[in-house]
């Protein structure tokens, strides 16, 4: 039980690493790969989504589950999957 509590905490951590790191990558892609493939609505909702992550990440996010990381996660993806598969 005591390995499984350890790998809990250990693939929640991972799960809010990789949220984070994701947000900065999607910042930047915005911007950079995904430019051509994303109207100006849709960067900024993009944009907003993020800031609301980064923000969730500081409050609420602080100490949550690892669910909760990939669920915000999968949000983040569904905006960038259209310039995905276009590029």
């Amino acid at each position: 039980a005591m390995i499984d509590q350890d790998q809990l905490i250990v693939a929640t951590a991972e799960a809010k690493n990789t949220l984070e790191s994701s947000i900065y990558a999607f910042r930047d892609k915005i911007d950079g790969e995904y430019a051509a493939y994303l109207d100006s609505q849709t960067k900024e909702k993009f944009n907003g989504a993020l800031d609301a992550a980064m923000e969730w990440l500081s409050t609420d996010g602080e100490d949550t589950t690892r669910e909760a990381y990939v669920e915000k996660l999968n949000t983040l993806l569904a905006f960038s999957a259209p310039a995905e598969k276009r590029k």
